[in-house]
């Protein structure tokens, strides 16, 4: 299972507050941490975690993820999850 959290700015306190408690729940450092591509923050991603899908969704609440993000991936049974689309490859 994999943790991604979108954060919203670019303050460097507020990165290195949300890195030093995502290391502390994940225990491990991130695998990725991206510019977001409307350039308003970051992408934090913790992946190869042997987690459930509750739990994921607990890490992100703790962590600091957006609140209505993870409302919307807990409660819509249709949306597909754990895509990451810059890294998704398609073969013909």
């Amino acid at each position: 299972m994999r943790v991604t959290i979108d954060l919203d700015s670019k303050n460097p306190f507020i990165l290195f507050w949300v890195l030093l408690k995502g290391l502390c729940i994940c225990k491990k450092l991130p695998d990725s941490i991206r510019k977001s591509p409307n350039k308003k923050g970051y992408h934090i991603i913790w992946s190869g975690l042997n987690i459930t899908e509750n739990q994921m969704l607990r890490y992100r609440r703790l962590i600091g993820d957006d609140e209505n993000r993870i409302k919307l991936d807990s409660s819509s049974k249709k949306r597909v999850k754990q895509i990451l689309f810059t890294k998704k490859r398609v073969r013909y």
